[in-house]
């Protein structure tokens, strides 16, 4: 049976662009490893995360995510099981924001606390995912505002 969880977290270091996608690499491949599939948000510190597969995979990585040391205030939006894959055939998609557009995109207050807006967060998720790069791209620091989302 497939398995849905979408949560929130903050970190308690920002990455910078280039940590950031060095981390989605190694995430990429953990999850191909284990069948997860999903989207990821990031905004100055914040993460909005979907991730989906077998119910067993995604409570183990949802315990990693708890023991991670770099997050803090991890809030679970969504924890469900699901008859489809939401970002079938990807292991990790993703969108970078400038620090206060996810928040007014998403409204936080709104989202916060909040088990009715896993239906929108799943349309905002599809709606402004990018495939994350295969690992051997390499994207100057530069180039990568072009990832982020236009003001």
């Amino acid at each position: 049976m497939l398995h849905q969880v979408i949560y929130i977290s903050y970190l308690k270091n920002n990455f910078n662009e280039r940590d950031f996608f060095s981390q989605l690499m190694l995430s990429r491949q953990s999850n191909a490893q284990n069948n997860i599939t999903g989207m990821l948000f990031y905004a100055g510190g914040k993460y909005i995360q979907l991730i989906e597969g077998p119910k067993n995979s995604v409570i183990q990585l949802m315990g990693n995510i708890h023991q991670d040391e770099r997050h803090y205030d991890i809030e679970i939006i969504a924890d469900m099981p699901v008859s489809y894959r939401n970002f079938a055939n990807r292991s990790m998609d993703y969108r970078l924001f400038a620090d206060n557009e996810l928040e007014q995109m998403m409204g936080f207050d709104d989202i916060k606390h909040n088990s009715l807006a896993a239906p929108r967060i799943i349309r905002l998720l599809k709606l402004f995912g990018n495939p994350a790069p295969a690992p051997s791209v390499v994207i100057p620091m530069e180039q990568a505002a072009e990832l982020r989302m236009p003001a």
